[in-house]
């Protein structure tokens, strides 16, 4: 789309999902696709476990996403903005 900058980088962290196999993966907005990544399962589960505890014990998750903001790419664009605008859109995400 015309002006996306896509500054949301999406990392779904899977432990258990239908047609996935357990892993990091990264979400490409352009191709809307999962690229795999390679991480080892120690690191994998120390996430899954972090975000099981700070859920307060609620339920071990079968996918984490893993939400990150790259500011550079508003940055450039919107200067003092750019913090504003990855929080308004991570609240629409």
């Amino acid at each position: 789309p015309f002006g996306a900058m896509y500054e949301l980088e999406i990392y779904p962290v899977v432990r258990r999902c239908t047609g996935l196999h357990p892993g990091l993966y990264h979400y490409n907005p352009l191709d809307h696709q999962l690229e795999k990544l390679d991480a080892p399962e120690t690191e994998i589960a120390v996430l899954i476990a972090d975000a099981h505890h700070s859920s307060g014990d609620q339920g071990v998750p079968q996918v984490l996403l893993v939400i990150t903001a790259r500011f550079g790419r508003l940055f450039r664009k919107y200067r003092s903005l750019a913090y504003a605008l990855v929080l308004k859109h991570v609240g629409v995400l």
